[in-house]
């Protein structure tokens, strides 16, 4: 499922019956509640849109997890109430709530023409103005296909088996 969400393909869990690689795997999974992140850092993302800020994807990761000061107080990044509220968790799994939420239709990216053609575009995070709601941010998230939904935002970490 990671895959399809890199390519933002969409999978319905019911149409799995036990037959995809989440299903089938016998490697031991971790469950991390990520609920609490997960609110922090759609209220920071609101909190850019709310003070005229614009962010990128990777400049918000960096917000979230207090990362980056000198770009980020440049930016007035570093004022935000949210900042720095991911700065226990590894950039990776900042990153996957990020997909997460970009997943769920929680959080979007809106490519913007720049004035200067010589430039390429830049693509912004905003919230989904429609879907955020207390709860939008406490998502379901349907977990491995066959285990029915969960009531809070989970995210599955999957240990090898050796």
């Amino acid at each position: 499922m990671l895959l399809l969400n890199h390519f933002s393909e969409k999978f319905d869990p019911a149409s799995c019956k036990g037959t995809c690689d989440n299903c089938a795997s016998t490697d031991k999974v971790e469950e991390i509640d990520l609920s609490t992140y997960a609110t922090h850092f759609v209220k920071m993302i609101e909190e850019t849109k709310n003070r005229s800020l614009k962010i990128t994807g990777a400049l918000s990761l960096h917000a979230f997890r207090g990362t980056s000061k000198a770009e980020m107080a440049k930016r007035n990044f570093n004022t935000l109430l949210h900042f720095g509220k991911g700065s226990n968790i590894t950039t990776d799994l900042a990153k996957r709530l990020f997909d997460h939420l970009i997943d769920r239709e929680i959080l979007a990216t809106e490519l913007e023409e720049q004035q200067n053609k010589d430039r390429a575009p830049i693509s912004y995070v905003y919230v989904i103005a429609l879907r955020l709601s207390s709860a939008a941010i406490a998502m379901t998230d349907q977990g491995p296909c066959s285990s029915g939904p969960r009531p809070r935002s989970f995210l599955r970490i999957v240990h090898p088996s050796f």
